[in-house]
């Protein structure tokens, strides 16, 4: 897994795009940092083992540290060009999507402010208003979900327990209240 891992790592540092990484990487990652800190954990500290595992664990976090840091800050940059959101698409996997789409309804109602500011169009209240709340969330999902049609009209899922998606806001709250998702991200 380090040898994926840092495989990743190189290919993100040596191109400008977000990179294809595997779909199930950070599951995968998850599992190998877990397993990792466990044999560290119950291993003698005092073995070669044990010292060899905690060097590979520190260097598999920071270069996993560095490698997701790449991807968000390209991702930031794709959201906020907002001409390159297509070309996003390949690249990004389930979690990071929801995080993508979040960060490009962001991206979006800030762009919108600046518009009504530069017009000259409401006042400040008014266009606080129009950002305070995000339009869609991320939810994780926690029971099987039908597909549902969001308060925008568009279609959604179906979604099984653990998928990772964006909703409206109205529609996510409605299923967090009665516990099949969970919101994830920013508060």
């Amino acid at each position: 897994m380090y040898d994926r891992i840092y495989d990743y790592w190189k290919r993100e540092k040596a191109q400008r795009n977000l990179e294809p990484i595997g779909k199930n990487f950070y599951e995968e990652l998850t599992e190998y940092m877990r397993q990792l800190k466990e044999y560290v954990e119950k291993t003698d500290e005092k073995t070669v083992k044990a010292k060899l595992a905690e060097s590979e664990l520190g260097r598999a976090q920071k270069l996993s540290k560095d490698l997701l840091e790449m991807r968000l800050w390209k991702i930031l940059r794709i959201a906020e060009s907002s001409t390159d959101s297509e070309a996003v698409s390949h690249a990004v996997i389930g979690e990071e999507r929801a995080i993508f789409e979040n960060i490009l309804e962001c991206s979006k109602q800030y762009q919108s402010m600046v518009q009504r500011i530069l017009a000259g169009k409401g006042d400040s209240a008014a266009i606080s208003a129009a950002i305070t709340r995000p339009r869609k969330v991320a939810v994780r999902f926690l029971a099987e979900i039908p597909a549902i049609v969001g308060v925008d009209l568009k279609s959604y899922g179906p979604f099984k327990p653990e998928d990772l998606g964006t909703l409206p806001l109205e529609n996510a709250e409605i299923l967090v209240k009665g516990k099949a998702a969970l919101r994830i991200g920013c508060e």
